[in-house]
């Protein structure tokens, strides 16, 4: 399968390392806060800082989104190390999901267990980590994504990485797989890295259901993890963060954050 067209360009972008904003995360108990672990800026102040930033950097956009560099937030700590397009697929999802729930995709990352509006880190009930500052690739990224909107996951909005629920990986989404559909192999994007769903509720077609066993076979075949397919997208989908599906019936979150945050040692021609 053929990489998307915009994959040399924005790969090239999402390259660049500079950090934007530095709001070190607290860590250590705090009496102007309920819990360790929240990075203590305002997400208003650190969006300015970041459009100050790249204007600066003349990167050939001037306006920088709360959404925007909220996204940024996610993709640095939590897929720092993945591909473009799996980096684009989650901003597509993030967005679309946020669409869905009639909110925005700000609202539902800094959503946690403490009802504070700040980012920070997954162990505070959050659904997505945003503890890491974000550098001017994280952001190109966010913002191709968000503004061109390339559909480039097929109308899926929710996803899960396999690899990281070990030997559950097959269980949990058999249970999941009983309300979703596989939206099928994306370029560039490894499946067990990062498998992306459409909700369907209980009633799924038969091709549906064919494709959400091929979709059990190729997690389950050997291959190199890391290898990338060049693969022609058939794009669009939005983004539940992590996934579920008890082993039985009930849905379980499956916290893809808080894993990406210990692997990460909490240490994708042009689109104009």
């Amino acid at each position: 399968m053929r990489l998307p067209y915009w994959h040399a360009e924005l790969e090239k972008r999402s390259q660049d390392l500079r950090v934007l904003t530095r709001c070190p995360i607290i860590d250590k108990p705090d009496p102007r806060l309920p819990a360790t672990g929240f990075a203590p800026c305002q997400p208003e102040a650190l969006r300015n800082r970041a459009e100050k930033r790249i204007r600066e950097l003349d990167l050939g956009f001037d306006a920088v989104s709360l959404d925007e560099y909220s996204v940024a937030r996610v993709l640095r700590s939590e897929w720092a190390p993945a591909t473009v397009e799996t980096k684009v697929a989650v901003a597509e999802c993030i967005h679309n999901l946020a669409s869905r729930k009639n909110t925005t995709p700000t609202k539902l990352i800094l959503k946690n267990g403490h009802d504070l509006g700040l980012y920070g880190r997954i162990s505070q009930g959050r659904d997505f980590d945003t503890a890491i500052d974000p550098v001017v690739g994280d952001l190109c990224v966010a913002h191709f994504a968000l503004t061109k909107k390339p559909n480039f996951i097929r109308g899926g909005d929710s996803y899960a990485c396999p690899a990281r629920m070990g030997k559950n990986a097959i269980p949990i989404l058999m249970g999941w797989m009983q309300q979703n559909a596989w939206i099928g192999a994306l370029p560039n994007v490894p499946l067990r890295h990062l498998i992306i769903f459409q909700h369907t509720g209980p009633r799924l077609t038969p091709a549906q259901k064919v494709a959400n066993d091929q979709a059990l076979l190729e997690i389950q075949m050997p291959m190199n993890l890391d290898d990338a397919t060049e693969v022609e997208p058939n794009p669009r989908w939005e983004m539940a963060r992590a996934i579920g599906a008890a082993a039985g019936a009930g849905l379980l979150i499956f916290g893809v954050g808080a894993a990406v945050s210990e692997f990460t040692n909490r240490s994708w021609k042009s689109w104009r």
